[in-house]
């Protein structure tokens, strides 16, 4: 959201996006797919990035993408004050339930959210 005099301007981007599998060599790979207007060319155009292997038990895909955390935060205060707010009012347990596997990444992204203030 962006203020323009005593105006407030909502600028909304909308993008399609959506996951596809891909059978090579008799392996599954896994692909997010996201939809957008090439302006040069006047039409709609599609990036295509890998996600991971498919898992042939679970029936998951895992990424082969290693993350990295960062190596120091030169500021803590906004994690720490979200956090204690976080395990004050117990929020993080019904999350927990919903989503036992990613619920600690949910939790930093919306810290992550909350502390830069991007309005997209």
């Amino acid at each position: 959201m962006w203020r323009l005099g005593g105006a407030t301007i909502l600028v909304i981007t909308l993008t399609m996006s959506y996951r596809v599998e891909q059978q090579i060599k008799g392996k599954t790979y896994g692909y997010l797919v996201e939809s957008y207007w090439d302006r040069e060319k006047q039409q709609a155009r599609q990036k295509r990035t890998y996600v991971g292997r498919k898992d042939e038990q679970t029936g998951e895909v895992q990424s082969t993408q290693k993350t990295r955390l960062p190596k120091q935060s030169r500021s803590f205060g906004g994690v720490f004050l979200l956090k204690k707010i976080i395990e004050e009012t117990r929020v993080h347990i019904p999350l927990k339930k919903s989503f036992p596997l990613t619920y600690e990444q949910l939790l930093y992204l919306a810290i992550f959210k909350l502390l830069t203030a991007e309005p997209y």
